[in-house]
């Protein structure tokens, strides 16, 4: 089957990342047919829709219809080539930030519905059939799946009843655990816990979930968070330093300290960051995957492949003007 991703517009790489390791890691084998401006085009093995709901960072999954140039010429012959509709449907096309701003895309809404066989709907139809302008192209598909986003909102780190201000959002923390595989049957460690964040979404794919913090407060805090959304997870006191467990983990997704305030034990970030990419690597299953976010004042990239790691991804995340983090994906 094709499936059209919309992606969010919220990180540049990410979201992509997300939608082809979400299906890779469920044995979809994603082939990229098309990759523009916020939509991915793909053929996959097929699939229920429904699971696809675990993804943070897209909007809509599409059974693909069509492609092609953006022109309304193009457009009224790609839409009088679709099958007949069988029920009621809608027509909606979006515009992609600037693409195709010559185009109205309420006149291709008109043409549209007239050039696709079957009933028009606008009220209450059956079917979703929406276009996308981007990157000079013209994507055609049918909803299968809306992704309700703002589930994400509401487990935002002020939410939670314990908060500390250095938490990843939501979506992020669940794309890196959808890049990373988290899912039923999978062992997942976070080794700097903290409040639980990465571990809570984790959980509520299905993972297994193990945490660590050496500051007891954030190992009662993660607790007390896990709690609040019915999960469970083996979590306590202890340096990521010295993990502790060898071969053990399927995964290890982590945000470790950064900036004054962080608990380093006095330790510097290059020594905090080498001794814990070598306490991870030993805790990881051979062809395990590890996810760590460092300030990009450190070679995280460097350290693991001196450990053994291949890299596999980087991801740049901007927090300020004179700090980037890099998010980098690794396979023992």
């Amino acid at each position: 089957m094709e499936l059209v991703f919309h992606l969010s517009g919220e990180h540049p790489t990410i979201p992509k990342a997300e939608a082809l390791a979400f299906l890779a890691h469920r044995g979809a084998g994603p082939a990229v047919i098309a990759d523009l401006d916020q939509v991915l085009v793909c053929r996959t093995e097929r699939l229920e829709p429904s699971i696809l709901g675990g993804l943070a960072m897209t909007h809509a999954v599409l059974e693909h219809l069509g492609t092609c140039r953006a022109e309304h010429e193009s457009i009224r012959a790609l839409a009088a080539s679709v099958d007949p509709v069988k029920d009621t449907f809608s027509v909606r096309v979006r515009r992609i930030k600037q693409h195709s701003k010559g185009l109205s895309t309420l006149d291709l809404e008109r043409s549209l519905g007239k050039e696709i066989k079957g009933n028009v709907d606008l009220r209450k139809p059956a079917v979703a059939i929406k276009g996308f302008l981007t990157s000079g192209r013209f994507v055609l598909g049918k909803e299968l799946l809306q992704i309700r986003r703002s589930l994400f909102d509401g487990r935002r780190p002020h939410l939670r009843p314990f908060f500390h201000p250095s938490s990843l959002s939501p979506a992020l923390s669940r794309s890196l655990c959808n890049i990373c595989g988290a899912m039923p049957g999978k062992k997942v460690l976070d080794p700097f816990c903290g409040t639980g964040g990465l571990l809570i979404e984790a959980g509520l794919l299905g993972a297994e979930v193990f945490g660590m913090d050496i500051d007891e407060r954030m190992v009662s805090g993660c607790r007390t968070n896990l709690e609040y959304f019915g999960l469970s997870g083996d979590v306590r006191e202890g340096d990521a330093a010295e993990i502790g467990y060898r071969s053990f983990f399927d995964i290890v997704i982590t945000d470790p300290p950064y900036g004054r305030s962080a608990t380093t034990l006095g330790r510097g970030l290059e020594t905090l960051y080498e001794e814990a990419v070598g306490s991870i690597y030993s805790a990881l299953k051979k062809g395990g995957v590890a996810c760590i976010i460092s300030p990009h004042t450190v070679d995280l990239a460097d350290m693991a492949r001196r450990e053994g790691f291949t890299i596999v991804g980087t991801h740049l995340l901007r927090v300020h003007r004179s700090l980037t983090r890099r998010i980098v994906i690794m396979e023992k």
